[in-house]
């Protein structure tokens, strides 16, 4: 068992539980094996330290205001008697990266960093001199781990390392599938769950929304998350004549999210980008089948089997997509859509997949390994056929 100390900008907490859930699950995951010690750094926060046990993870919070360089230096001291505790460093998202870089001068703890941030993807294409510090600091840990197959490739290509692994998003089983009452009594209830914010393009939606109902279909949308986009989202859905049918729900703690699921017929997001997509996997594990576009990342578990996949953005396509899954799966049960994932993104995979990481590491006392292939290391397998 290691000490492993979780450094992250992002995790969830009792004010804003729907922050982070992946880095949340992530290292509950890795507890399952080691001891585990989350430092919270709460950027623009003038928040005093605060020690508490957040969902069983040991979590310390501290703010860090404004960008005073004195400030900042004072996290870096706070975060060393941490650091020196640790047999571990494990950063989460690359907004932590340029914090934690500095680490590497003052000690050779191993240090894994696990790639979740959706905007990392834009931020690095194309690439120009003002952007090369990324290639920088995504160098500087021992190992990366991504959260897809894309993503992994995308990294590799853009670093030009290879020590990189995939360990997945966890996807917990869910405590009960979804009903899928619209095939038999004529009522669609479509679901989608992400923040109301550009990449997830809510407003397309509502115009899918609103082509379903005016081509006779009984149609509702539930939106689960929340975002700036919301005051626009209701002007929208006023103009289309569709806000009886639409449900803004805000944000929600994870278990009332799964639980939309399980009232709903399908899963349905028109996103633009996605390095997982946590929420379309939730929705297989539930038992629906899935509306999403065609992005390389979400590969790895959805496939005929679970799911339509639209080639554009264009309206009438979601609509045609859906239309395709309500005859497609109206026969196909909760349990066989559910199968299509087994247990490949389970808590219990992920633990297995950073434990190997951390014994290869430890192995080297800290010391870098080599720009060796891992092929010898445990490697994450899709859940699909694709």
């Amino acid at each position: 068992m290691s000490r492993v100390l979780v450094l992250t900008l992002w995790f969830p907490s009792v004010e804003h539980p729907a922050s982070a859930p992946f880095n949340l699950l992530h290292t509950a995951a890795i507890a399952r094996k080691h001891q585990v010690r989350v430092l919270h750094i709460q950027l623009g926060s003038r928040a005093p330290m605060i020690r508490e046990n957040y969902q069983g993870i040991d979590v310390t919070r501290v703010g860090l205001p404004g960008r005073d360089f004195r400030k900042y230096l004072g996290i870096l001291k706070l975060i060393l008697p941490f650091l020196r505790d640790a047999d571990i460093l494990h950063t989460m998202a690359f907004p932590i990266l340029p914090l934690a870089t500095p680490l590497r001068l003052l000690g050779r703890t191993p240090w894994v960093h696990s790639e979740h941030w959706s905007g990392l993807a834009q931020a690095v294409q194309p690439i120009g001199a003002r952007r090369a510090w990324f290639r920088y600091v995504l160098r500087r840990p021992n190992w990366i781990t991504a959260v897809s197959t894309a993503q992994r490739e995308q990294l590799a290509a853009f670093t030009g390392r290879r020590n990189l692994s995939v360990v997945p998003n966890v996807v917990s089983p869910v405590k009960a599938l979804a009903a899928r009452e619209g095939g038999r009594t004529g009522v669609l209830n479509l679901v989608s769950i992400g923040g109301l914010v550009a990449g997830k393009r809510p407003e397309l939606a509502i115009e899918v929304l609103s082509l379903l109902r005016a081509e006779g279909v009984e149609a509702y949308l539930t939106w689960v998350g929340e975002g700036p986009l919301r005051g626009e989202i209701e002007g929208l859905a006023r103009e289309r004549g569709v806000t009886n049918y639409l449900r803004l729900t805000g944000s929600l703690e994870h278990d009332k999210a799964l639980a939309e699921l399980a009232e709903a017929d399908i899963f349905f997001l028109p996103t633009a980008h996605e390095t997982f997509c946590v929420a379309a996997a939730e929705a297989v594990s539930a038992g629906l089948p899935v509306v999403l576009t065609d992005l390389p990342a979400v590969h790895d578990f959805l496939d005929e089997s679970n799911s339509v996949l639209v080639q554009d953005s264009a309206p009438g396509s979601y609509v045609a997509g859906i239309r395709l899954a309500m005859s497609k799966f109206c026969e196909v049960s909760a349990e066989q859509i559910s199968q299509t994932i087994s247990d490949k993104l389970s808590p219990e995979v992920v633990a297995e997949l950073f434990d190997d990481i951390y014994r290869e590491l430890r192995k080297v006392s800290g010391s870098p390994p080599p720009n060796r292939d891992d092929d010898d290391l445990i490697q994450y397998e899709p859940p699909s056929g694709r």
